[in-house]
């Protein structure tokens, strides 16, 4: 439940109001379920690190989250091209391999 106004100047714009006994990664969820999927670690305003266990307390209510999260690259122009040549040598080797199996087979 969002309780500040979101086009407010105030610096803690965003804040969520969670019961007694949520731990961070529960309130990581409520902020958005992708912070909590790739949840890395969390800390306080004092920059103390906090278990992902840890209950949200008066002590440490203002929490940064740290994430991480895979990135797909996107293959560039470059390596696409050489990448299909590469792949057109395996399945020449491929073939090669097949040919001389057959060959070698009394049938």
């Amino acid at each position: 439940m969002r309780l500040c106004e979101p086009r407010s100047d105030k610096v803690f714009r965003d804040c969520f109001l969670v019961k007694k006994g949520t731990t961070i990664r529960e309130l990581a969820y409520i902020v958005h379920p992708e912070i909590e999927r790739h949840l890395a670690g969390a800390e306080d305003v004092q920059g103390l690190r906090l278990s992902e266990a840890d209950p949200v307390l008066e002590s440490n209510n203002i929490i940064k989250f740290h994430t991480h999260a895979f990135v797909e690259e996107q293959p560039s122009s470059s390596s696409s091209s050489s990448s299909s040549k590469d792949k057109d040598k395996d399945k020449k080797k491929d073939k090669d391999r097949d040919t001389s199996s057959k060959a070698g087979d009394p049938a």
